[in-house]
């Protein structure tokens, strides 16, 4: 063999051993890409020019409930209610036309699938589209989102039912326990009674007043998702001053000694949540802070 039939024959192995690697590497870049079509919970589809199904996965098969073989060579419209078959007709033919790789499919109205059965669903999906000599292939990947509307659903429900709560307790339960406790604030300051009528009377004080921090508390939760919550800069000093005035009664009754600092930083925060803490913090020194409870509210820099 001639010099130059041996250079030839070492380039011949070469390109042997070569063609060979890629082979192997494309082979396992299937299995790989193959491994990820069958694990997925989103349906893949793709599609070609014709938008005939070419490639339809397990999660296809579990979310529209035909076989891969029988989707397989079908139109894409088997899995869109008819009346809106023409729109995502359209839809793919203008994303063929256009300079986008991907989009999101539904961007101005929610995608609806239809299942072998006929049933509808509600849907989030993504295309994209890749050039494969010369011709498109479209590859679809749609998430059945049924049970997340479900979810939704049932926290509109909820949400109403507490706005109706919140209705209720905004005007048939507060404004008569106020007028309950203006008569018991009266008696309790200007009549003399017996000393078993007052032990009484302190006891509805007391109760109402329970009460009616309760129904501020639940009108602060209620009004939680009415808007955005604006914070602002605080006036810590009078905020818990407030909250004293408010606990007064208890205070007193617990015989409860509260020093205060007059130098509050001023923090950005929501007045009626920040209200509601510095109110449990209290009503919880004076239950926990010992007989007679003495109580110090203050901030420190950090």
């Amino acid at each position: 063999m001639s010099r130059e039939d041996k250079v030839k024959s070492r380039s011949t192995v070469v390109s042997i051993l070569a063609k060979d690697k890629e082979i192997t590497a494309l082979r396992t870049s299937q299995a790989h890409l193959a491994a990820i079509l069958e694990i997925a919970h989103e349906a893949i589809i793709s599609i070609d020019e014709h938008q005939r199904i070419t490639l339809f996965n397990r999660g296809a098969e579990k979310i529209f409930g035909y076989t891969a073989a029988e989707a397989t060579g079908q139109p894409l419209n088997i899995l869109l209610p008819k009346r809106l078959s023409e729109r995502h007709q359209n839809h793919v033919a203008h994303f063929s036309h256009s300079s986008d790789g991907a989009r999101l499919m539904g961007e101005r109205q929610e995608i609806i699938g239809r299942r072998k059965n006929g049933e509808e669903f509600p849907a989030e999906a993504s295309i994209s589209k890749h050039n494969v000599n010369e011709t498109f292939i479209f590859t679809v990947v749609l998430r059945d989102i049924t049970e997340r509307r479900k979810a939704e659903t049932e926290r509109e429900k909820l949400i109403g039912e507490l706005n109706t709560f919140g209705h209720t307790v905004s005007h048939n339960l507060k404004a008569p326990l106020q007028l309950i406790l203006g008569y018991a604030t009266l008696l309790d300051v200007q009549a003399k009674l017996p000393d078993s009528l007052q032990t009484y009377l302190h006891a509805i004080l007391q109760n109402g007043r329970k009460m009616q921090n309760m129904i501020e508390e639940l009108q602060v939760l209620a009004g939680v998702r009415k808007a955005d919550v604006a914070l602002k800069p605080l006036n810590m000093g009078r905020i818990v001053a407030e909250v004293q005035h408010r606990l007064t009664y208890m205070i007193a009754e617990h015989h409860a000694h509260i020093e205060t600092t007059v130098d509050w930083p001023v923090a950005l925060g929501h007045g009626p949540w920040v209200e509601e803490v510095w109110a449990n913090y209290i009503i919880n020194g004076i239950k926990y802070g010992g007989q007679p409870p003495r109580i110090r509210l203050g901030a420190t820099d950090t």
